[in-house]
C-alpha cells in the first residue's frame, strides 16, 4: 500500500527556512523536520526572505548560495550564513512599520526577515496588543523605551498619558473588565480543578473501593452468565477485604488458594492502583511463561482503561504507544511483565513484585530471594503444588489473633511473614451443589485435592473422609467452647494408642454414652520419644489412665532386646513406667478399620452420627501437625483424617488391573488409634440402678413427693434384681447354686 503524501503548511515551511537563516545547516534542519534536504532547498527557492517565490531556477539558487546546493551537488558547500544580528534602530524601524498597519509579509520581504520575527518584535514592544490584536499609531520614543534592555517587563504597566499608546475613551475600562473577567475565570477553573482532584482522591483512597466501584473488569465467562457485555464491575467477595487489608499492611504476603477465586486478578488490581497513584515506582508481574505475564499486564490495562474518565485525566499514561508487556504512566511509574527465572529480576529495581502461580515456577524461590533486597511489596500467590511455595506455606503456624472470614485461614512463618489460605468454601456461591458439579469435572481425587482442597502433596486417589468432614462438619465436630459440651462422668472411658519411635506416637481419649455414641475428647501427638519419655505427657492427658485403651497388637510381641539377652514387648515397657491399661485391639485390618469409621458416619442426611470429634473451631483446618497434649480437642486427628486417601493408579496401570482399594500409608498415627478403638466395638455405657430410678422418678410431678419416692424405690429394686449377685461364703455358694 503506497504511503500517503505528507503536506506542510506555509507557516511550517517559513519556520524551517527561518532556522536556516538563523545559522543552522540544511542537514540539521532536514533531520529535525524529518524531510529530505532537497525539500529544504525547494522551500528556500519558493519562499525566500520575502515569503514569496524568490528563485525560479536552480541556477539562481546556486548563484545566491554557491554551486552545489541544488540538492545533489557538492554537500560540503551548504547554504549557511553567519547568524544575523539586528540593531536596536533596525528593530524600532520594523516595529514602526507594523504599527502603521502595513502588511507584515510586505515588511518582512522588504527587510529580508521572517514574518514571525517581525511579529515577535512587535509583541515585545506592545504586549497588550497580543491580547486584543489592535494596532494604532505609535510614538517612536515609546518604541525605543520599550525595546530598551530591562524595560520589557514594565511595558504593560505604562499608561496612555504622554508615554503610551493613545487609546480611545473607554478602552481602558474595557481592558480592566476583561482582565477581571479572566481572573474570575481563572479562579473558577482553579476551584473546579481542586474539587476534581479532591473527588478523585476520594475515589482512589481505598484500592478495593476503586476496584469495585470505579472501574470494570473483563469477564471471559460473560456469555455463560447471561451478561450483555464482557466488561463487568469487579465482584464483591467477602474475602477480598481481608486480602486487600493485608496487601496494604504487610510488606510480604503469601496466599495459597483454591482455583478460580479471582485472587490473582485482585492482586493485579491492587498493584495497578499502587502504580497509578504513587509516582516513580516500578512493579513486576512474574509468571511461569511470558505470555501469562503479558496477560496480567493486559488485565491491568483493562482496569485502567475501563475506569472513570476523571481518574484517567488525573493519572494519565505516558504519551506515545504502550507495548504489550508494559504499561507506563506519565508520572514515571510503570508495570512490566516478565517470565519465570531466577535472573529475570536482576535487570530491574522494582518497588513491587507479584509472583503468580509460584508453585509452578521452578525458580520461584531464587526470584523471590533476588527481589527481597530491593522490593518494598512482594505478593506470592498460587494454588497448591509441591515445591518451594508449599515448603514456605507449611512452615507457618496458625495465628488466631486475627479474625478472618469463613473459609479463610491465617498463619505466620517463624520469621513473621503472613500466609493466607483461601478455600473455596469462603465463597458463599460455592455450596454442596457446586462441589458435586465441579468434582465430576476432575479426572481423579488427587486432581481435585490439588486444585480445590489446597493440598500441596496430593497425588493419591479417592479421599476417604475429607468430603464427609466438610459437608457434615456441624454434625460430626463439636466446639467445646461455643456448644458448652461436657461429657457425663458416668460415661465409660475408652482410648486408642499407636506407638512410634521415628514416627509420632498417637493416643486418643474417648467416652461412649448410653446410646453407643462415641465422643473423641482429647489427643496426644509426639514423635521421637521412648516409653519412659512419653510417660509424663500421657499422664497429663485427661482420662487416659482411667480408660480402656486399645493399642496396636504388634506392641504386645516381645521384640525389644534387653540386657542379658532377654526381650520385652513395647507394652511391657509402658507397664514398667506405670501405664498398665493398654489392651490389644481385636483386629488390625486397615480397610476394615476405615469401613468401621465410615459406618459411624453413614447416611447423615437422615440420622445423627455415632462418632463425634471434639475440636475447637479455630483448630479445625490446621496446615501441619501440632505436637503435644491436647485436652481441649483433636486438631491432629482431623488433619490426618482429611488427608487419608486411597492409592491412585496411572492410566497404564488401570489398563492391566482393577482400581486398588489400598490406603496410602502416611500420616496415619492417630487415625490408627481411632481404628483400634472402633474395631474393638465398644458396648454402650450401662445405666446404674440409681440413674434408672432417677429417670423413672422424673416422670412424676415434683409436687407429689410420696409418689416420687414410691416410684424411685420400685425402679431401684427392679434394677438391683437384674444385676448378678456375687456370692460370699457358704450361704453365697448355696444361693448361687439354687439360682442355677
Amino acid at each position: 500500500m503506497p504511503r500517503p503524501k505528507r503536506k506542510f503548511s506555509r507557516e511550517y515551511k517559513l519556520a524551517a527556512i527561518e532556522q536556516v537563516w538563523g545559522g543552522k545547516s540544511v542537514p540539521e534542519v532536514a533531520a529535525a523536520c524529518e524531510v529530505f534536504e532537497a525539500a529544504i532547498y525547494l522551500w528556500i527557492r519558493e519562499l525566500g526572505p520575502g515569503g514569496k517565490k524568490a528563485y525560479s531556477t536552480t541556477a539562481e539558487l546556486e548563484a545566491a548560495f554557491g554551486k552545489g546546493t541544488g540538492g545533489h551537488g557538492d554537500k560540503r558547500r551548504r547554504p549557511v550564513i553567519s547568524r544575523r544580528t539586528f540593531t536596536k534602530a533596525f528593530k524600532k524601524e520594523v516595529v514602526e512599520q507594523v504599527a502603521k498597519g502595513r502588511p507584515v509579509a510586505e515588511i518582512a520581504k522588504q527587510y529580508k526577515i521572517g514574518e514571525e520575527l517581525a511579529y515577535r518584535w512587535f509583541h515585545q514592544a506592545y504586549p497588550e496588543r497580543k491580547i486584543d490584536g489592535s494596532a494604532g499609531v505609535v510614538d517612536l520614543a515609546v518604541v525605543e523605551t520599550r525595546l530598551a534592555p530591562g524595560k520589557k517587563k514594565d511595558a504593560r504597566k505604562m499608561t496612555a498619558k504622554g508615554k503610551g499608546v493613545r487609546q480611545k475613551p473607554g478602552r481602558k475600562k474595557a481592558k480592566e473588565q476583561r482582565k477581571a473577567r479572566l481572573e474570575e475565570q481563572a479562579v473558577r477553573a482553579r476551584e473546579a480543578s481542586e474539587a476534581k482532584a479532591a473527588r478523585v482522591a476520594e475515589m482512589v483512597a481505598d484500592p478495593l473501593v476503586w476496584l469495585q466501584n470505579h472501574t470494570e473488569t473483563k469477564d471471559s465467562h460473560w456469555r455463560e452468565a447471561g451478561a450483555g457485555s464482557c466488561y463487568r464491575p469487579f465482584p464483591k467477595k467477602p474475602y477480598f477485604r481481608t486480602i486487600a487489608d493485608a496487601f496494604q499492611n504487610e510488606p510480604i504476603l503469601f496466599v495459597e488458594k483454591s482455583r478460580d477465586m479471582m485472587l490473582s486478578w485482585l492482586c493485579v488490581g491492587l498493584f495497578t492502583h499502587a502504580a497509578m497513584t504513587i509516582p516513580g515506582i516500578e512493579v513486576l508481574f512474574q509468571s511461569q511463561k511470558e505470555e501469562k505475564a503479558f496477560e496480567l499486564v493486559g488485565y491491568a490495562k483493562t482496569l485502567y482503561e475501563r475506569q472513570e474518565n476523571i481518574i484517567r485525566h488525573i493519572y494519565p499514561l505516558k504519551r506515545g504507544g504502550q507495548t504489550s508487556g508494559a504499561i507506563e504512566f506519565a508520572h514515571g511509574s510503570r508495570i512490566i511483565g516478565i517470565p519465570g527465572g531466577g535472573n529475570q529480576i536482576r535487570s530491574y529495581h522494582p518497588w513491587g513484585l507479584l509472583q503468580d502461580e509460584a508453585a509452578f515456577m521452578p525458580q520461584a524461590g531464587e526470584s523471590y530471594d533476588h527481589a527481597v533486597p530491593v522490593c518494598q511489596k512482594i505478593v506470592v500467590v498460587s494454588s497448591a503444588g509441591p515445591g518451594w511455595f508449599s515448603e514456605q506455606c507449611q512452615i507457618a503456624d496458625d495465628d488466631y489473633s486475627t479474625s478472618v472470614p469463613q473459609g479463610v485461614g491465617y498463619r505466620r512463618m517463624p520469621d513473621g511473614r503472613p500466609v493466607y489460605r483461601v478455600h473455596y468454601s469462603a465463597d458463599p456461591e460455592r455450596g454442596a451443589e457446586w462441589v458435586a458439579r465441579e468434582r465430576k469435572k476432575h479426572s481423579s481425587q488427587g486432581s481435585w485435592d490439588r486444585e480445590q482442597e489446597i493440598i500441596h502433596e496430593a497425588g493419591g486417589g479417592e479421599r476417604l473422609f475429607a468430603e464427609i468432614l466438610n459437608r457434615y462438619a456441624e454434625k460430626i465436630l463439636i466446639d467445646p467452647y461455643s456448644s458448652g459440651f461436657q461429657p457425663s462422668p458416668h460415661w465409660k472411658r475408652l482410648g486408642g494408642f499407636d506407638h512410634g519411635k521415628a514416627n509420632p506416637t498417637g493416643a486418643l481419649v474417648a467416652c461412649i454414652d448410653y446410646d453407643g455414641v462415641i465422643y473423641i475428647l482429647g489427643e496426644y501427638y509426639q514423635p521421637g520419644l521412648s516409653p519412659a519419655e512419653h510417660r509424663p505427657n500421657l499422664f497429663q492427658l485427661n482420662g487416659f489412665l482411667q480408660a480402656e485403651v486399645y493399642a496396636d497388637p504388634s506392641i504386645f510381641y516381645k521384640t525389644q532386646a534387653q540386657e542379658g539377652g532377654k526381650f520385652k514387648a513395647i507394652a511391657e515397657l509402658y507397664a514398667d513406667v506405670g501405664i498398665n491399661n493398654l489392651l490389644p485391639a481385636p483386629e488390625n485390618h486397615e480397610l476394615l478399620g476405615m469401613e468401621r469409621i465410615l459406618a459411624h458416619w453413614h447416611d447423615l442426611d437422615r440420622r445423627e452420627p455415632t462418632l463425634k470429634i471434639v475440636c475447637p473451631r479455630e483448630q479445625r483446618d490446621i496446615s501441619r501437625p501440632l505436637h503435644g497434649v491436647h485436652n481441649g480437642g483433636c486438631p491432629n486427628l482431623l488433619w490426618e483424617l482429611r488427608r487419608a486417601r486411597r492409592e491412585e493408579l496411572s492410566a497404564t496401570q488401570l489398563v492391566l488391573r482393577n482400581p486398588t482399594e489400598r490406603i496410602v500409608d502416611k500420616d496415619n498415627h492417630l487415625r490408627d488409634a481411632l481404628k483400634y478403638l472402633c474395631l474393638a466395638l465398644p458396648a454402650p455405657t450401662q445405666k446404674t440402678a440409681e440413674i434408672k430410678a432417677q429417670e423413672a422418678m422424673a416422670l412424676v410431678p415434683a409436687e407429689d413427693i410420696t409418689s416420687r419416692m414410691i416410684r424411685y424405690e420400685h425402679a431401684f429394686w427392679e434394677e438391683q434384681k437384674k444385676e448378678p449377685r456375687i456370692g460370699l461364703g457358704r450361704r453365697g455358694m448355696w444361693n448361687a447354686r439354687r439360682s442355677r
